[in-house]
């Protein structure tokens, strides 16, 4: 049995699917033989090590166990992937299987703090696409993948989690502390990364204190260390403290982790306002109440065309003075706010493609304003204006190579991240 088994161990080194099976035919209860053993280097271990990648999936599929059994270092078959850094071997292994990301290993961290300590953001990205809901798992530590990624001053990574985090109106992770007591501001703080704490202050709680036994702040930590990074000006301080304030509702998200480039390249540079706004029009609107939503935004696209095509008797020529056309400036603002709200709410909850843009979202737009040019003095803004969302509309409709735009990768809700925040004792508004 031993020669067989370090025979098969070969074979996972060199990745060879054909002396595995050969090995099987000898001794056809060797794998279960190797799964008998609590810490072991299983093929899959060595495979993965290896960047073996059709000999790790053969065996995946062969004993699927052997994907989260330890080694007697405390490594699952992922984190030694990770830790060798075999990216595309890693992308398969979640794509078969993506609850990997959070098998646990030695001290309880998971391949994604892995990925974080070593500043591997592509992975990263890849592990939070998958599963988004590993960006809560702690380690036996109670440290977050993104207390690991300061601590290790990988800005990238972090700058890259803090995007998620606020597409999922999940940012209160940021105030999540460690055994210590410690929130990222303060390892930022105690490690004196300088990019780090300066990216850190405007988003987080610098007077909040840690639990050691000379409890500090991070502003204690900042001012002892470099006071030159502290915000003196009053405004920032104030913006600082309404920003506190703020609630955070936690959308549940499950995307696919192919052909989504564009996502993850908005990932890397920042979300935009804009899609961002899109995006918490559906977080927590259900299919029935997209559907009333749809019919109240039409009727407010309708009668706010309406208003233009036929003005209200008091803006028509001889009953108002010309002088007060402020009044009709102001008139023709909220109605032209409202109808693009409404144009933008129908084309939000349309089924996604350019045809719909192109067929039915532009022409009422550009007939809009035509009105709107026709009754108005002040033609600029407008105008502007017309060109700006026509922009902005044949943008956002375009079509990726799977047809399909950004948003839609982001809104496929997944059940398994609302009920780890409520096992967590968070408060979530369930989203269809």
């Amino acid at each position: 049995m031993e020669s067989i088994q370090k025979l098969i161990n070969e074979a996972a080194e060199e990745g060879d699917i054909e002396i595995l099976y050969h090995s099987i035919g000898k001794e056809p209860y060797i794998l279960e033989n190797i799964d008998e053993i609590p810490f072991v280097d299983t093929p899959l271990h060595i495979a993965a090590k290896a960047g073996k990648t059709s000999f790790t999936i053969e065996m995946m599929r062969l004993k699927p166990s052997f994907s989260r059994k330890l080694n007697p270092e405390g490594y699952s078959p992922i984190h030694l992937a990770v830790k060798w850094n075999q990216q595309v071997l890693v992308k398969r292994m979640i794509n078969i299987d993506r609850e990997l990301v959070r098998v646990q290993g030695k001290e309880c961290n998971t391949p994604l703090h892995c990925a974080a300590e070593n500043g591997y953001t592509d992975l990263v990205l890849e592990f939070l696409l998958a599963c988004p809901e590993s960006i809560l798992d702690v380690n036996a530590k109670k440290k977050s993948a993104l207390h690991i990624a300061v601590k290790a001053n990988k800005f990238d990574t972090v700058k890259v989690m803090l995007e998620w985090l606020k597409l999922l109106d999940a940012e209160f992770v940021l105030g999540w502390t460690d055994e210590d007591g410690n929130s990222i501001l303060h390892i930022a703080a105690s490690e004196t990364n300088v990019e780090m704490i300066k990216f850190l202050i405007p988003k987080m709680d610098m007077y909040a204190r840690n639990s050691v036994a000379d409890p500090k702040s991070a502003y204690d930590i900042i001012k002892a260390q470099t006071p030159d990074l502290l915000p003196k000006d009053k405004i920032v301080k104030m913006i600082h403290w309404l920003s506190r304030g703020k609630s955070h509702y936690n959308a549940t998200l499950y995307c696919d982790t192919n052909n989504n480039t564009s996502l993850k390249d908005s990932l890397k540079e920042g979300y935009p306002w804009y899609k961002r706004w899109i995006l918490s029009n559906h977080r927590h609107i259900s299919l029935v109440d997209k559907n009333g939503v749809l019919v109240v935004a039409v009727l407010i696209a309708t009668t706010a065309y309406q208003a233009i095509v036929q003005l209200p008797s008091i803006f028509r020529p001889g009953v108002i003075d010309f002088a007060s056309h402020y009044f009709f400036f102001i008139f023709q603002l909220f109605n032209t706010t409202a109808f693009i709200a409404a144009m933008s709410l129908i084309f939000i909850l349309l089924p996604p493609g350019i045809t719909y843009v192109l067929q039915l979202i532009i022409p009422i737009i550009v007939c809009y304003f035509v009105g709107l040019y026709l009754s108005n003095l002040e033609t600029g803004l407008f105008m502007f204006s017309l060109f700006f969302f026509l922009w902005q509309f044949v943008r956002f409709g375009r079509t990726d190579r799977n047809g399909r735009r950004e948003r839609h990768f982001l809104l496929k809700h997944s059940a398994s991240f609302s009920k780890e925040l409520e096992r967590k004792g968070y408060k979530y508004e369930t989203a269809i």
